[in-house]
């Protein structure tokens, strides 16, 4: 102990003398320190922390790839889908997503809002319900028939009247009308927790 004892008071009369020395070296540690707590945030909620979903182990995500044209990886083609949708040995369940946003409201008024096109069962693969209202349903991915939409709870939270009164209320997307037909839960969120919108993917025949 003496030891030790002798070479902090020594370490500490090193560090008084040369006090530019001291500043660099404190603040070299505080740097280091900062850099790994917030690595190790970034690890623990990217992959330490499991997935806020239903069976988590199970999800994974499928592309496609083209080697022989230098691309790794692409988006899901619709035919690649559909295979998808039929190999009931492999998938229980298999769902298209597609980032988008809308202008929402009209005149000067509207607003620019972060949005998912998705299939009806995106929400089934995920093991969600709504908090209000209702999903999807598989006839309204048929064009002319998709003109429903479903908002986050902090969108819906942020509307007149608030969550419980927004279903059945109209919005405008784009300038086409909307029916609102549900609210997620409050804690339900899919990549990026900003996307306030979904909408179902119509497909043409």
């Amino acid at each position: 102990m003496d030891t030790l004892r002798q070479d902090l008071l020594y370490a500490l009369r090193i560090l008084r003398k040369d006090r530019a020395y001291s500043a660099a070296v404190i603040l070299t540690l505080a740097v280091c320190l900062g850099a790994n707590t917030a690595i190790f945030t970034v690890v623990r909620s990217v992959l330490l922390r499991p997935l806020p979903y239903s069976e988590p182990e199970r999800l994974i995500s499928s592309f496609d790839s083209f080697p022989g044209a230098g691309v790794e990886r692409a988006g899901t083609s619709v035919p690649n889908y559909a295979d998808r949708r039929t190999m009931t040995d492999v998938f229980s369940a298999a769902a298209l997503y597609q980032w988008d946003g809308y202008k929402v409201g009209e005149g000067g008024r509207a607003e620019n809002v972060s949005a998912m096109n998705v299939t009806p069962s995106f929400f089934d693969v995920l093991g969600t319900t709504a908090a209000r209202g209702r999903l999807f349903t598989e006839a309204e991915v048929t064009p002319g028939k998709s003109r429903v939409v479903l908002v986050s709870y902090t969108f819906a939270s942020r509307q007149p009247g608030g969550v419980d009164a927004i279903v059945g209320r109209q919005l405008r997307l784009n300038d086409i009308v909307h029916d609102i037909v549900g609210v997620l839960p409050e804690r339900f969120f899919f990549i990026n927790p900003d996307i306030g919108l979904f909408v179902p993917l119509a497909f043409e025949p």
